[in-house]
C-alpha cells in the first residue's frame, strides 16, 4: 500500500482505496498505477515551475479580432469537445469549430463563442492516441506539468480508454492558455479527426505578422491580484464594450451564475461606483447582433459538415 495523489483534487489518498475521502473520486490499482507513470514522466523542474509560475500582466480588454478567411486559415471543423476529459465547463458537450482570428482562435459550438486571445496563449498542440499511449503526458510538454493535468489526467494519459462512443477521431487538439476567469493555467483538449498540425502552423505565422486585431470579440480579465473582481476593470471593460460584449460572460464564468445573476452583479458595481452605463450598451448590443452573426455563421458550417 503507498499514498498517491487523488488526481481530481490533489489529496493524499491510499492507493488500495475504493475512493477518495474528500472528492469521492474512484481510485484503484488502475488509477494509482496510472497516476505513478505520469508524475514520473515530467521532471520535478517542470512541476515547480509550472506551480508557481505568476499569473502574467494580461489587459483587462484582449480584442481577439475578427475571424480570418477559409482561404487563408481553415477552420478546423472535424472536431468534439468531450466534457469528460475537460476541467473547464466553458465548453458545452458536443461538436464544435475552431476558428483561426487576427489575434487568436475562437471555439465555437453553435451559437456559443468561447475566445483565446494571442497573449493568454501558451501552446497550440496536436497529438495521436497513439502518441499519448506510447510516450504518455511527455508528448503534452508544457501542458502536462505539475497539477495542470490532475483531474482529467487518468483518461488522457491512458489513451483516452472507457470514452467509448465519445472518442470522435485520433487525435487531440490541445490548448494550453492563461484562463482569466481562474488566473490559473489551464488546458483545453478537443477530439479531432486528423492532425491539426497545419492549423497551428497558420495561426502561429498570422501571430507573427502582429496585425491590428479590428474585431469584435473581446475577452476580458476583470479579476484583481487576489482572483477577486475588480470593480474598476468590470467598469472600464462595460464602458468599452458594454454587459454583453463579454463583461456577462465573465462573470458567470468566475461566479458560475446564470446571466441574470451576472447581470444583476453588474448593477451592483455600477451603484457602488456611482457610474451609469447606460450611454454605452449599444455597444455591448452591436456585439451580440455580431457574435449572434458568427455563431449563426459556424452553425451551419458545423451542419454542413455533419451531413457531408
Amino acid at each position: 500500500m503507498a499514498l498517491i495523489k487523488c488526481p481530481e483534487c490533489g489529496n493524499e489518498v491510499s492507493s488500495v482505496a475504493v475512493s477518495c475521502p474528500k472528492c469521492g473520486y474512484p481510485i484503484n490499482s488502475n488509477t494509482a498505477s496510472s497516476f505513478a507513470s505520469m508524475t514520473s514522466a515530467v521532471p520535478s523542474a517542470s512541476n515547480a515551475m509550472a506551480a508557481n509560475e505568476a499569473f502574467p500582466q494580461l489587459p483587462t480588454l484582449m480584442d481577439v479580432g475578427k475571424q480570418l478567411s477559409l482561404f487563408s486559415v481553415p477552420e478546423i471543423t472535424d472536431a468534439y469537445f468531450v466534457s469528460e476529459i475537460n476541467a473547464t465547463n466553458y465548453i458545452p458537450e458536443g461538436k464544435v469549430n475552431i476558428a483561426a482570428r487576427t489575434n487568436g482562435i475562437s471555439i465555437h459550438s453553435g451559437f456559443n463563442i468561447f475566445p483565446i486571445s494571442y497573449e493568454q496563449i501558451i501552446e497550440l498542440k496536436s497529438v495521436s492516441h497513439q502518441q499519448l499511449s506510447s510516450e504518455g503526458k511527455s508528448i503534452l510538454g508544457r501542458a502536462a506539468a505539475g497539477w495542470l493535468l490532475l483531474g482529467p489526467a487518468g483518461a488522457i494519459v491512458g489513451g483516452l480508454t472507457g470514452l467509448g462512443s465519445k472518442t470522435i477521431g485520433n487525435y487531440l487538439f490541445t490548448i494550453t492558455f492563461w484562463d482569466v476567469y481562474t488566473h490559473k493555467v489551464q488546458i483545453i483538449f478537443i477530439c479531432t479527426k486528423k492532425s491539426s498540425s497545419d492549423f497551428i502552423k497558420h495561426v502561429e505565422d498570422e501571430k507573427k505578422k502582429q496585425n491590428t486585431p479590428d474585431g469584435y470579440l473581446y475577452v476580458c480579465n476583470i479579476l484583481d491580484d487576489k482572483g477577486q473582481i475588480s470593480d474598476d476593470k468590470v467598469i472600464k471593460a462595460l464602458k468599452k464594450v458594454g454587459k454583453e460584449g463579454g463583461v456577462l460572460q465573465a462573470i458567470q464564468r468566475i461566479d458560475n451564475c446564470d446571466k441574470s445573476a451576472a447581470s444583476e452583479k453588474i448593477d451592483q458595481i455600477c451603484s457602488r461606483k456611482n457610474v451609469d452605463i447606460t450611454p454605452y450598451n449599444s455597444s455591448g448590443c452591436m456585439v451580440t447582433l455580431l457574435l449572434m452573426m458568427t455563431g449563426l455563421l459556424s452553425l451551419v458550417s458545423c451542419i454542413f459538415v455533419f451531413y457531408r
